[in-house]
């Protein structure tokens, strides 16, 4: 998952096997530095929530976990541009759901449960949708990709589509999934909202 603008730190500390914290590269001129996170001390920023989850999966991990700072007030332009799929998430029944869906998913869930933060509360998120990434906005979609789909715009996030795909694949407005918006051009929908202050992201 890639962040255009380093303002949230990721979870996990990058340590070289010799057991020292990689140094991170300068910052650029006029970029926020990042605080770096500290390996192993979990319980310092890490709600019981993160700790009691990371737990539950490999017991006695919890003291290498290191967690972001709880934020607000913050903006989240996400692009999906790939028709790549989970294979694992619905492994049982197999449905194809967009790996880019998942993605967003897990940010909304871990933001709320391990945080407390919500979506138009604490932080804003939209999606802008091109290429492949369109794909995952069809009604043809598997069900459970549209139920995905249908979860993110229910929690208030905006979806845009980009016109000059669906000219490209010939889809109309009717064959997308009930409340997505469309733009002109993906590409420049996403620039626009960088202009405006969102955090780029391309999961």
């Amino acid at each position: 998952m890639r962040l255009v603008t380093p303002t949230l730190i990721a979870c996990g500390a990058l340590v070289l096997a010799s057991g020292l914290v990689r140094a991170e590269p300068p910052a650029r001129p006029g970029w926020a530095t990042p605080e770096p996170p500290v390996p192993g001390t979990g319980a310092a920023e890490c709600t019981d929530a993160a700790i009691d989850e990371a737990e539950a999966y490999d017991p006695g991990s919890s003291g290498a976990l290191t967690c972001i700072k709880k934020r607000s007030g913050f903006d989240i332009v996400v692009t999906w541009n790939s028709n790549a799929y989970n294979p694992k998430i619905f492994n049982t029944t197999g449905a194809k759901v967009g790996q880019q869906v998942v993605n967003v998913r897990n940010l909304v869930r871990d933001y709320s449960a391990n945080y407390g933060m919500e979506q138009g509360s604490e932080y804003n998120a939209v999606i802008v949708a091109y290429a492949g990434g369109l794909d995952w906005l069809r009604t043809t979609t598997d069900q459970q990709n549209q139920d995905f789909v249908n979860a993110q715009l229910a929690a208030g996030i905006r979806i845009f589509a980009c016109l000059n795909t669906m000219k490209a694949k010939d889809l109309k407005v009717a064959d997308l999934i009930h409340g997505v918006e469309v733009v002109p051009a993906g590409v420049t929908a996403v620039v626009d909202f960088v202009n405006q202050k969102y955090r780029s992201l391309v999961p």
